[in-house]
């Protein structure tokens, strides 16, 4: 177990070795924040020692200023090592450049990053003009592997799918293939989500209303509610009433016409269900 002492000269001979304060941390089980304050007080430990400084004699602003140098220092090595460290890389990937093919510039800019070893991110910090020159390549392109619509020749249109663009790609056999394809594998479970659909659409009163309307007109030319308040909502034969048909049999009643197809309000009449079975046969007899 190294003392506090010991360990400070260590963060700082490993800082000058050219660790980073990651590293460091992670040796000494500390966060990188508390690396940088160590070093930037062994570092004014060095300055103080260089230049003869007796710290006890310095007054509070001094302290300060070499607080500041100290930490100007490590910025000063760290930039200088970050930029050496950023050309060596530069130099590497512009080594790898030059082995590869001249198609290496129409592939995506991933693509190429991945070639020379490298990521898009960094291609972009260390040679921001080549990663332009290829990602402006990629924007002028079409497509990845086609210059234009291999159906149609545009390249007015977007691109949509294996070399074809959006409006002759759905008149393809691909795209009917797979529209087929999806159909079918849906087909029962549309129906059933329409047939519940279509459940729950006929139980809303504004709907029960609207086909109520539509029977009366198409059937009674919009009379048949005209007859029931006429007949003050009952059969007209036995004279009862709305709510006991409806409890009875469970029916409203019937609006009948009493002379073929006519649709006037004087042909029409209300009747129970037992009554208008009454009717008709008795009318069914008398046409015999």
């Amino acid at each position: 177990m190294i003392n506090t002492i010991e360990r400070n000269n260590i963060i700082l001979e490993m800082y000058n070795n050219g660790d980073t304060f990651e590293k460091i941390g992670k040796t000494f089980n500390i966060s990188r924040s508390r690396a940088q304050q160590i070093l930037v007080k062994q570092v004014a430990q060095r300055i103080l020692k260089e230049y003869d400084f007796d710290i006890n004699r310095m007054s509070k602003e001094e302290k300060k200023l070499l607080q500041l140098a100290a930490s100007e220092e490590i910025r000063e090595t760290y930039l200088k090592r970050n930029k050496d460290k950023q050309e060596k890389e530069r130099n590497e990937i512009l080594k790898k450049i030059d082995e590869l093919p001249d198609y290496s510039n129409f592939i995506s800019v991933e693509r190429f990053a991945e070639a020379v070893g490298t990521t898009s991110l960094k291609l972009k910090a260390l040679l921001p003009d080549l990663y332009r020159k290829i990602l402006n390549k990629k924007k002028r392109r079409w497509s990845w592997h086609y210059d234009k619509c291999r159906f149609c020749g545009t390249t007015a249109i977007k691109h949509r799918s294996n070399g074809l663009c959006e409006k002759c790609y759905t008149k393809s056999d691909d795209f009917k293939s797979i529209a087929e394809s999806s159909r079918l594998r849906n087909k029962y479970k549309w129906k059933k989500k329409q047939d519940e659909y279509r459940k729950e659409y006929y139980k809303r009163d504004e709907v029960k209303e609207k086909f109520k309307k539509m029977h009366d007109l198409r059937n009674f030319g919009g009379n048949r509610e005209k007859a029931l308040i006429r007949d003050n909502y009952k059969c007209q034969d036995c004279g009862m009433s709305q709510k006991k048909s409806i409890k009875i049999y469970n029916r409203d009643l019937y609006v009948a016409k009493i002379d073929g197809k006519n649709t006037d309000l004087d042909n029409l009449v209300t009747l129970c269900r037992g009554c208008s079975v009454r009717r008709r046969l008795k009318n069914h007899k008398l046409a015999k």
